[in-house]
């Protein structure tokens, strides 16, 4: 095939996962419903995605593949090619299950019919206890490992890891970063009938790691490359993954859990007043259709190598476009005005500090003291008392994110940097993954525009009427300051403490 930069130069990859049956973990994700619909829009001949859904919340699996081709997400495939949506199909299963929890003759046709295989399921949830993010993220990967070793025609396994897997380190390379403990000795411990078993060892494995996500996540990619040699295997690591750039929609989002879009719609309606967070550090944002487009380029590209060798990259936007955490606040901030959400109940307005004492002191009088106070008008009104219960929400969330927001991390990002440059001319417009062709405003406008649109369902009218609430919530602020009402931080813009 060449050197590895040319592979992809001399191929065309929609025509590569032509006639291929594809299996995608975790396809009802944000993550992995992009590369699902990206795949059917632009690899139309492929043969088929095979989707792996669990019952969850009492609505079984095939309710759930029901909503799930009806989605919005497919609407463009609706419009131009809505048979290619009978190419989805349901294996019924739960990678947190023994085997998967698949029916064996669903085993039996992935067997004989599978050739790849996207593992993007994972719970990325910082807050999960260790043996419920090891028993999802570590063991649901070793089972699907298994279950790739016995696929007759598997030519790639690309599992979508995180570049936070190695918080410890100050330098994250695109190499082989062994776990601190073996991962199948975790795994035998975990399935101990003793729960002391795990609890002994958790104080020394945590060592080092802010989260359970984290740990998880390095024992899953510890786990991948002892199958190295059995299989082809790609592993890529994310950065913060964000609203889509340009596709399937500019700003499509699905969730408020993807990337900083709860942040962005908590301060955009006034709740969200303080952030425990380093304003010099940069923030890292990659957007979801380029963050896609590269695993998909990569995942074709390590089918086309040869060799045992795991191909790993960081997708990151390292040394290319970066903006500081003051300047992402600051310019969110300015369109959250400008595009005001619904349900505001405060002048949009932030300080971002990373004075621990100070974020405390804030965190009291401009979080907690104006939810009682809400909480307490809302239940003389009939209504729920929510804002309490939201402040909680944020603390928890502040306390996980404490570790990330107060210092920089480097990672080594060549394969991400230089993919754009080895694919054809074709492949470069339609897999496109150049991030320094991203306009980082309209990057950023996306993200509030795509909360409107597709969280919150609001239109160009609704802008005009809460702009209206917006100017009547900052002229009461402002009367109040003339009143000499002590409100300080309830209508200042957005101020930054070092």
């Amino acid at each position: 095939m060449g050197s590895e930069s040319e592979i992809l130069r001399n191929v065309s990859i929609s025509q590569f996962y032509s006639g291929k049956s594809i299996l995608v973990t975790g396809a009802t994700g944000f993550m992995g419903k992009v590369i699902v619909e990206k795949l059917l829009r632009d690899c139309g001949d492929l043969k088929r995605i095979y989707i792996l859904i669990r019952m969850k919340r009492g609505v079984d699996s095939f309710r759930r593949y029901q909503d799930y081709v009806e989605d919005t997400i497919f609407k463009k495939i609706r419009e131009i090619a809505p048979e290619r949506l009978k190419k989805i199909s349901l294996i019924k299963g739960d990678t947190s299950q023994e085997n998967l929890a698949i029916d064996p003759s669903d085993e039996e046709e992935l067997i004989e019919n599978l050739n790849i295989i996207f593992h993007c399921a994972a719970k990325a949830k910082f807050s999960l206890p260790l043996r419920e993010a090891l028993s999802f993220n570590t063991v649901g990967t070793l089972r699907v490992l298994q279950l790739a070793t016995k696929i007759k025609n598997l030519l790639v396994f690309s599992h979508v890891s995180t570049s936070y897997c190695c918080p410890n380190q100050r330098i994250l390379e695109e190499r082989y970063q062994p776990a601190c403990e073996d991962p199948y000795k975790v795994i035998k411990l975990l399935q101990s009938s003793r729960e002391s078993d795990l609890d002994e060892i958790e104080p020394r494995i945590m060592k080092g790691y802010p989260n359970t996500y984290a740990l998880s996540k390095i024992f899953a990619e510890d786990l991948a490359h002892s199958f190295r040699d059995r299989i082809k295997i790609v592993i890529t690591r994310p950065s913060i993954v964000t609203s889509a750039w340009k596709e399937p929609y500019p700003g499509w989002v699905e969730s408020h859990k993807s990337g900083l879009t709860g942040c962005l719609m908590a301060f955009g309606r006034g709740v969200l007043r303080t952030v425990y967070a380093d304003p010099n550090k940069m923030i890292e944002l990659i957007p979801v259709d380029l963050a896609d487009n590269a695993i998909i380029a990569l995942t074709c590209k390590r089918a086309l190598m040869e060799g045992n060798d795991i191909l790993y990259a960081n997708i990151n936007t390292i040394g290319l476009q970066s903006w500081t955490m003051k300047k992402y606040f600051e310019y969110e901030l300015k369109l959250s005005r400008k595009f005001p959400l619904d349900l505001m109940v405060w002048y949009p307005y932030l300080v971002v500090t990373k004075n621990w004492f100070y974020y405390q002191f804030r965190r009291v009088c401009y979080h907690y003291v104006p939810a009682y106070f809400g909480d307490f008008f809302c239940r003389l009104a009939g209504e729920k008392a929510l804002l309490v219960i939201y402040q909680r929400k944020f603390d928890t969330a502040m306390k996980t994110l404490r570790f990330y927001n107060t210092r920089d991390f480097f990672w080594q990002n060549d394969q991400f940097k230089n993919l754009h440059k080895e694919l054809s001319e074709k492949d470069k417009e339609i897999f496109y993954c150049n991030f320094e062709e991203v306009e980082m405003e309209q990057c950023v406008k996306n993200n509030v525009m795509g909360v409107r649109k597709f969280l919150l369902k609001l239109n160009d009218e609704d802008s005009l009427a809460f702009r209206r609430g917006v100017l009547q919530v900052f002229g009461l602020g402002n009367t109040l300051v003339l009143l000499r009402i002590p409100i300080h931080g309830w209508t200042a813009p957005l101020r930054f403490y070092s």
